[in-house]
Parts: C-alpha cells; sequence; structure tokens
C-alpha cells in the first residue's frame, strides 16, 4: 500500500484489508448494487470525521462553558436596554411627548392649508375637483350613447329577416311554408268553373284593385292603431308624380314614429320595376317602409308569395276576394318594426313592445296552421263525396240506359212538353 498527500488531494494505492468487519460492510454494499470505489470514499470519510471529533471533544467542552458564560452576559446587558428602551418610549409617545406634539403641529398646518384651498371659488382644489366632474360626465354621457348604440343595432339585426339570428328568419319560411300550403289546398278544392265564378265577383283594372287593397290595408292599419290614408289619385312631394296609393302613419302610443307607403299592381312586374316602384313611392311621399301588393301569384317576379326586396320593403301577392286577410296582417307587421326601428326615433320603441308585435305574428301563424288543418278536412270530405257521386251516377245511368232499352220498341219518338222533341236514342250524358 502507498499513500500521498500533497495538501490538496490524497491517493491511497494498493490497499488490502481483511478486518472482518470491513468485509462484512463491503459485502452489504455490493449486495444493494452500490458503487465500491464511491462507498469506499465514504467509509473514508466517516473515518475521518470520527477521529476528528475525538481529538477536538476537550476543546468543544471548553468552548461551551464560554458560550454559557456570554449567553448569561447578554441576558443581563438585554434586560437593561429593555428598560431604558421602555423609559425613553413612554416620554416620546405619550398624550404630551414630543411625537404627539410633533403631529399635532404637522395636522395644524395641512388642516389650514386645506381651508385656503378651498374657500375661494377659483382655487386649485375646487377647480380640479370640478374638472373631475366634467370628465366623469363626458365618460358617462360618452357610455350611455355607446349602450344605445349596441341597443339599437341589436334591435336592427334581431328585425332583419336576412339574418339567420333573427326570429323573423324562421318567421319569414313558416310563411312561405304556410302560404304554399294553402295554395295547394286552394288549388285542390276549387274548380275552374268556381275560380272563374271567384275573379267575376272580383274586382279588375288597376284603379279598382287599388282602392279594394287600400281598403284592406286600412282595415290593418286600423287594429293596429294606425293611420291610414288613400292618396292614389293626388300628387305628392314630387310635382306631378302620383307614386304611392296608400300612406300609413305608424305610431307608438298617441306619438307618430315612421310612415310606410303601399302600391298596388294588377299586373306582372319584375323586381327591378318593383324597386322602382318602391324608391319612388317612398321619396313621393315621404316615407321610409314600403308594401307592394300585387293581385296574382301568378304576377310575382319570384313565383311566390312573398318577395322581399329588403327588411323595411315587401312585396305580397293578395287578393282580397280570395285571400285570407291574415296574410296582409303579418306583412304589415314585418314591414312596420323593421320602419320604426330604423326611423331614427326608436328611444320609445322598446324591446317588450318589439316582442309583443312578434308574439301577435305568431298567433296570426297560427290561424294559419288551423286554415291548413281545415283545408286538410275540406279536401278529404270532397273526395268523398266526389267518389260518392261518381258511384251513384254510374248506377242512375245504368238504370236510366236499360228503360230507354226497354222503351225504344214501344215509344221511339215521344212529343215534349210545348211541342219539343225528345228523341229516346240520343245518348243520355250526366253533368259530372
Amino acid at each position: 500500500m502507498s499513500i500521498n498527500y500533497n495538501g490538496r488531494e490524497l491517493v491511497i494505492r494498493d490497499v488490502t484489508s481483511t478486518d472482518p468487519v470491513v468485509l462484512a460492510a463491503f459485502a452489504t454494499a455490493q449486495e444493494n448494487g452500490q458503487d465500491l470505489d464511491q462507498f469506499f470514499a465514504a467509509i473514508l470519510g466517516l473515518g475521518a470525521q470520527a477521529t476528528s471529533l475525538a481529538s477536538n471533544s476537550v476543546g468543544a467542552e471548553k468552548l461551551e462553558a464560554s458560550i454559557s458564560q456570554a449567553q448569561a452576559a447578554i441576558g443581563t446587558f438585554a434586560n437593561q436596554f429593555g428598560e431604558t428602551i421602555k423609559q425613553q418610549v413612554s416620554g416620546f409617545a405619550a398624550e404630551d411627548g414630543t411625537l404627539v406634539r410633533a403631529f399635532t403641529g404637522i395636522i395644524d398646518e395641512f388642516r389650514t392649508q386645506i381651508d385656503e384651498l378651498t374657500s375661494d371659488e377659483s382655487s386649485p382644489m375646487r377647480m380640479a375637483i370640478m374638472a373631475s366632474l366634467a370628465e366623469a360626465q363626458k365618460r358617462i354621457e360618452a357610455s350611455a350613447a355607446t349602450t344605445a348604440a349596441r341597443q339599437h343595432e341589436a334591435l336592427a339585426q334581431m328585425l332583419d329577416p336576412l339574418n339567420p339570428q333573427s326570429p323573423l328568419r324562421s318567421l319569414t319560411q313558416k310563411i312561405d311554408d304556410v302560404t304554399k300550403s294553402v295554395a295547394e289546398v286552394r288549388t285542390a278544392q276549387l274548380e275552374k268553373d268556381t275560380k272563374v265564378a271567384a275573379l267575376a265577383r272580383g274586382v279588375f283594372g288597376g284603379m279598382e284593385y287599388e282602392e279594394v287593397a287600400f281598403k284592406s290595408l286600412q282595415q290593418i292599419a286600423a287594429l293596429a292603431g294606425d293611420d291610414c290614408e288613400s292618396t292614389g289619385a293626388t300628387t305628392g312631394r314630387i310635382p306631378r308624380n302620383k307614386m304611392g296609393d296608400a300612406t300609413v302613419d305608424l305610431k307608438v302610443g298617441a306619438s307618430v314614429f315612421g310612415r310606410l307607403v303601399m302600391e298596388a299592381k294588377n299586373k306582372k312586374l319584375t323586381k327591378k320595376d318593383w324597386e322602382t316602384e318602391r324608391d319612388g313611392s317612398l321619396e313621393n311621399r315621404g316615407a321610409t317602409g314600403f308594401i307592394g301588393l300585387c293581385k296574382s301569384v301568378d304576377d310575382m317576379p319570384n313565383g311566390n308569395r312573398f318577395l322581399v326586396l329588403n327588411s323595411k320593403s315587401i312585396v305580397l301577392a293578395f287578393d282580397p276576394d280570395l285571400d285570407d286577410i291574415q296574410l296582409l296582417y303579418v306583412v304589415y307587421g314585418m314591414v312596420k318594426l323593421a320602419t320604426l326601428s330604423e326611423s331614427g326615433s326608436t328611444d320609445d320603441v322598446t324591446i317588450a313592445e318589439v316582442n309583443h308585435h312578434l308574439e301577435e305574428t305568431l298567433r296570426s301563424l297560427e290561424k294559419f296552421d288551423s286554415i291548413t288543418k281545415a283545408a286538410a278536412t275540406i279536401i278529404t270530405q270532397g273526395t268523398k263525396i266526389k267518389e260518392e257521386a261518381t258511384d251513384l251516377k254510374v248506377v242512375m245511368k245504368a238504370n236510366l240506359d236499360a228503360a230507354k232499352s226497354a222503351m225504344v220498341p214501344r215509344l221511339g219518338s215521344a212529343t215534349a212538353i210545348e211541342g219539343e222533341s225528345f228523341s229516346f236514342d240520343d245518348p243520355l250524358e250526366l253533368e259530372g
């Protein structure tokens, strides 16, 4: 074994030990998977520490006695210093002590300065307070304006039928579905001669249709609390221009917040033609909402019952003699709400008011459902009656043909009342 030590490093070479305790310790370390070199270094360190403790145990006892003496001295000094501090603090913080007298003087001086700053109307503090209040008022007004603008925008979006989030979107689709169902019912139920008779009872010509359409619109407006006036025969705001057959002043309570105009046409127009009629009528009558009435669905540009030009302009195929007036009521409610929402005077038109009108419109649609169900029942009963009439016709014709065959050999022909001749050779036809 050789040992080299240079003051910074200890090098041990060729170490051999047969000590049973050392061997047992290394065997346990090896079983536990420890690194034997590191284990040896640890044992060497522990041995060095034990030797150092043994040599320094006497010095530690002396050090402990010195520490005890120092602690006793420090305790005595701390007690004396604490008493001195208590006496000084008592004299400093008493009611008539140095600290209280100093703070009282500072507070009195500050109170005097505050009185000087706030006593005059043009004092800096008063001016600063007024400036702060003015700034707060501006912020409140700006916030109120922003809130109102957002509410108006939300209201306009809710009333826009083209907005997917608007309740009027589904409402428009439901109206279209209902009107298609009603149209199918009417087509299936009314025979050609019934339609001709119904049209014969109706009105013909542009001016006549305008008059009847105006009466229907006036009835709807009266129910809504609005004022409807016929204007088709009078010149409007544009010289020599009579566009706009009727105007309606839209009210919320007793106050007028908007105007819509109605134009009725008993002829086929394109979408562009209707847009021209709308623009001219709005300008000539000073209105912001437009309802176009077309007598026949066949004359509609899109072939449907409704044509939505924008949220405030709708064209409706409506024949007062054949169609349910609820159709006009629904369109009138939609245009009125949209016109009021964008009239610039919607402060008095609340969300509750809008919801009220929407609920009224939905209730009207429920009536359409009832009409559809009733019409379906009529079709079923009508079909059953027609089938029974056809069977009865076959039986009656067979009986008459048998009677005719039995009478021909004997009579040949007979003389009818007032000299009219009737031949049994003529074919017998029953009205279908």
